[in-house]
């Protein structure tokens, strides 16, 4: 999805439990239901800084040059910059949109979103870790990190369908 949809979900937390809208089949008018479980990992992607990380990455990789200079350090800092960007662009968004003071930083919403980027930014080909693994140990090494990534956004998802508690 989106940082958008993240922090749109971050700010109904704060009064609601985050509904969606679900259009009824005979008539124009949109109704609203809970989120499911599902709903909330996806808002959880952040889609755009995702999409500018992996264009960066890939016009790295386009210019290595022949004499083997693979910009190991700048991909590195990259990812870290792209993580910080990822927390700093949700915390950005949430405090534009909220219409109460109840709540003073997003966490749980702020970590699903730095979880995801920091999972995909280690699997996605030409990775800064890949530089330093051998084939081998690069297959075992994406494997397990989809699978912890998976595994506590699934746990992360649980409190983002709930309304804030105060």
């Amino acid at each position: 999805m989106s940082i958008r949809s993240l922090s749109a979900l971050a700010v109904q937390r704060d009064a609601v439990t985050p509904q969606k809208a679900k259009k009824k089949d005979d008539a124009a008018a949109t109704e609203t239901v809970p989120q499911t479980w599902t709903d909330v990992i996806v808002s959880a992607i952040p889609s755009e800084p995702l999409a500018l990380y992996t264009t960066i990455i890939g016009v790295i990789v386009a210019t290595v040059t022949a004499a083997g200079d693979n910009r190991f350090w700048l991909r590195w800092i990259l990812y870290v910059v792209g993580i910080l960007a990822v927390a700093i662009w949700l915390l950005a968004e949430y405090y534009r949109k909220r219409t109460t003071k109840g709540r003073r930083f997003p966490w749980a919403e702020t970590a699903a979103a730095t979880l995801a980027f920091a999972g995909w930014g280690l699997v996605m080909p030409s990775n800064p870790l890949s530089l330093s693994l051998g084939k081998d140990n690069r297959i075992i090494w994406t494997a397990l990190i989809t699978g912890a990534t998976v595994f506590l956004l699934g746990i992360l998802g649980l409190p983002l369908k709930d309304k804030v508690k105060k």
